[in-house]
């Protein structure tokens, strides 16, 4: 099965936290993970890694009163998802940043409304080892 069907497959089941474990090795995908996604750690492991993503500013930067939101491309291309699953954990019309927020800190909670600005996707290839993009420095 490739990404794409896993992918397909999840929409099926409300559960958008399976975006963040699934990496196509881009640097601005989730983390790729140690651990296989089993039966026994989904929930535990789905949770951890929403954490991760939408703690880090790289994903979710917000401005001091978070009018302004700049986030990956991930949630754009995936904000019905994000919506859905924010349904189903009972939030009644839950928008893209109601979502965002079950896996923020309460100290760090984005305002409701505002604007969404998007980062553009790097697919560039994630070079653990350097800590920074692929392309990082590269002449454009």
């Amino acid at each position: 099965m490739n990404l794409l069907e896993i992918e397909d497959k999840a929409r099926g089941f409300n559960e958008a936290r399976v975006l963040f474990v699934i990496s196509r090795g881009a640097w601005d995908s989730p983390r790729l993970r140690n651990e296989a996604l089993t039966g026994e750690n989904a929930d535990k492991l789905m949770e951890s890694a929403a954490l991760e993503f939408c703690g880090d500013a790289k994903n979710v930067e917000a401005t001091k009163d978070s009018t302004t939101v700049t986030l990956s491309a991930l949630f754009r291309w995936r904000t019905d998802d994000f919506e859905s699953y924010g349904r189903v954990r009972g939030i009644a019309n839950a928008n893209l940043r109601d979502a965002i927020n079950l896996w923020r800190p309460k100290n760090a909670q984005l305002s409701i409304n505002g604007d969404n600005v998007w980062h553009e996707f790097d697919w560039a290839l994630n070079k653990q080892s350097a800590g920074t993009p692929a392309n990082a420095g590269a002449q454009k």
